[in-house]
C-alpha cells in the first residue's frame, strides 16, 4: 500500500511540472495555452507587422530621397563650381536610380534644373562641369519624353557648344552627342537640321575651330543614330554626297576609338544599302553610297587590313579591341553575317541584331550609366525606342535562362576569345621564362 501511494505522489508532481513547462513555453510564444491555433495566431501578427514595418522603412526611405533630390536643386545654384558639380552628381544618381515613384518628384523640378543648366552651359566652369550638365539634360529629355519641348529649348546652346564657342575641345563631343539624342528623343521635324550640323562637322565645315578626329567620329556617329529613323532614299543621298569618303578618312587615324566608332558607322551605311537591294555583294550595294567602285573595293580592302592589325606600335588590349570590332564589320560586308548579342535587362532580353540598334545601345548605356539595366521599368521612352511589348517582373531577363547554342556564332565568338587568351598567356609565360636564361642562379 505504502508503495502505491508513493508511486500515485510521483505522478501528480510530474503533471504539474509539464503544466508548468507548458504554460511557459506558451507565454514565450505570446500565445494562450488553452487555444489550439495559438501558432497561427502568432505567425499572423508577426506577418502583419513585418509589412507594416516594410512600409514604414520604404516610405521613410523616399522621403529621404525626395529631400536629397531637393537639396541637390537648391545646389546648383551655387556660386561654388565644386558645389554644383556635387549637386549634379547627386542629381545624376536620384535620377539613374531604379524608383519609379520618384519620377513625378523630378518633374515638379524641371523648370528649376532647366533654368540652372541653361546658366551652366552657357559658360561651364569646367570640363567636368559641362559633361555633367550635359547627362542631366539627355536624362531629362528621356524623362519627358518625344513630347517635350527641352530640345527646343537647348538646341541653341548645344549648337554654339559644338561650333566651338567653348574652351574645352572635349565639350563639343559630348555637345554634338547630347544634341543628336535630345533630337532623336524629343524632336523628328530637326533631325534633318541636325544631320546637316553633323556633315559640316564632319567634313571640317564647321564654325569656330577644326574639328578634332574624335568629334568627327563622334559627329558620324551621332549623324547614323538619327540616319536610323529617316526615309532611306533621303539618307542615301546625303551619304553619296557627304559622308562616305569623309568616314573612311577615319579609319587610318591614329586613334583606336576613333577607328572602332567609324568602322561602326561604315557598317550601317552599308545596312541602309542592304535595305534597298538585299542580298548582294559589297561591290553592288556599295554603288547607293558612292559613285566610284574603286573607292568602295578600297575601302572594304583598308577595312580587311585593319581587321588583320599586328602593328607592335598598338597596345595588346587596343589591338584586341580593334581586331574584333572590325572583323565584325568585316562578317557583314564582306560574309553577309549580321552581328548578334542578346542583353539582359530587368524585366527582358533585348536582343541586337544590327550595328543601328548596338550604336542605340551604346548611347543608352553612356547616358543611363548604372540605372541602364533597371531603365526599361523607370523610362517608358526606353521601352517604346528599344521595342519591347512586354515587361516582366523578374529581375534579371524575362524569367527564361539564356542558353548559348553549340555551334552557333556565341559559341564560336567565345571559343575565339578563349584561344586568344591562352595564346596571350602563352606568349606571356615565354617572355617570362625567356628572360631568365643564361642568369646564374645568385643572380635570380
Amino acid at each position: 500500500c505504502l508503495f502505491i501511494c508513493y508511486i500515485s505522489l510521483k505522478t501528480k508532481e510530474m503533471g504539474k511540472g509539464a503544466k508548468r513547462n507548458t504554460l511557459k513555453s506558451s507565454k514565450r510564444k505570446g500565445g494562450d495555452p488553452d487555444s489550439d491555433d495559438s501558432d497561427g495566431n502568432s505567425d499572423n501578427e508577426k506577418s502583419v507587422s513585418s509589412s507594416i514595418a516594410n512600409t514604414s522603412v520604404a516610405t521613410s526611405d523616399q522621403s529621404d530621397i525626395v529631400e536629397r533630390l531637393s537639396e541637390a536643386v537648391e545646389k546648383l545654384a551655387e556660386k561654388r563650381p565644386t558645389t554644383r558639380e556635387t549637386a549634379l552628381k547627386n542629381l545624376l544618381k536620384i535620377i539613374r536610380g531604379n524608383n519609379q515613384t520618384l519620377v513625378e518628384s523630378i518633374m515638379n523640378y524641371n523648370e528649376t534644373i532647366c533654368s540652372s543648366l541653361n546658366k551652366m552651359l552657357r559658360r561651364p566652369a569646367s570640363l567636368s562641369e559641362g559633361r555633367l550638365c550635359l547627362e542631366v539634360f539627355c536624362l531629362l529629355c528621356l524623362l519627358d519624353g518625344p513630347d517635350s519641348e527641352l530640345f527646343e529649348e537647348f538646341e541653341q546652346i548645344l549648337s554654339k557648344l559644338v561650333n566651338g564657342s567653348s574652351a574645352y575641345e572635349e565639350l563639343r563631343t559630348f555637345a554634338i552627342a547630347a544634341l543628336a539624342f535630345s533630337s532623336y528623343i524629343c524632336s523628328n521635324e530637326a533631325n534633318y537640321r541636325i544631320m546637316t550640323l553633323c556633315e559640316d562637322v564632319l567634313n571640317g565645315e564647321s564654325e569656330g575651330e577644326p574639328a578634332s578626329s574624335s568629334l568627327k567620329a563622334r559627329a558620324a556617329a551621332s549623324w547614323s543614330l538619327l540616319a536610323s529613323i529617316n526615309s532611306t532614299a533621303g539618307v542615301l543621298i546625303r551619304c553619296k554626297e557627304r559622308i562616305f569618303e569623309a568616314v573612311v578618312e577615319l579609319f587610318e587615324d591614329s586613334e583606336v576609338d576613333v577607328k572602332i566608332s567609324a568602322g561602326t558607322t561604315f557598317a550601317f551605311l552599308f545596312e541602309i544599302a542592304d535595305s534597298v537591294i538585299p542580298d548582294v555583294d559589297y561591290t553592288i550595294s556599295g554603288l547607293q553610297l558612292c559613285d566610284n567602285p574603286s573607292k568602295i573595293l578600297q575601302s572594304v580592302t583598308l577595312l580587311q587590313q585593319i581587321a588583320k592589325e599586328s602593328s607592335k606600335r598598338i597596345s595588346k588590349k587596343d589591338k584586341k579591341e580593334q581586331r574584333a570590332a572590325f572583323r565584325d564589320v568585316e562578317d557583314w560586308i564582306v560574309n553577309g553575317e549580321r552581328p548578334y548579342e542578346s542583353i539582359r535587362m530587368q524585366g527582358a532580353v533585348i536582343e541586337c541584331k544590327d550595328f543601328a540598334t548596338q550604336r542605340l545601345l551604346e548611347d543608352l548605356k553612356g547616358i543611363l550609366g548604372d540605372g541602364f539595366h533597371s531603365s526599361l521599368k523607370v523610362f517608358p521612352v526606353v521601352k517604346d525606342i528599344l521595342g519591347v511589348l512586354h515587361i516582366t517582373d523578374n529581375m534579371d531577363g524575362n524569367g527564361k535562362n539564356s542558353i548559348v547554342e553549340k555551334g552557333g556564332a556565341t559559341d564560336k565568338l567565345r571559343s575565339g576569345y578563349r584561344k586568344q587568351e591562352r595564346q596571350y598567356r602563352d606568349i606571356d609565360r615565354d617572355c617570362f621564362e625567356g628572360g631568365f636564361e643564361g642568369l646564374e642562379d645568385d643572380e635570380y
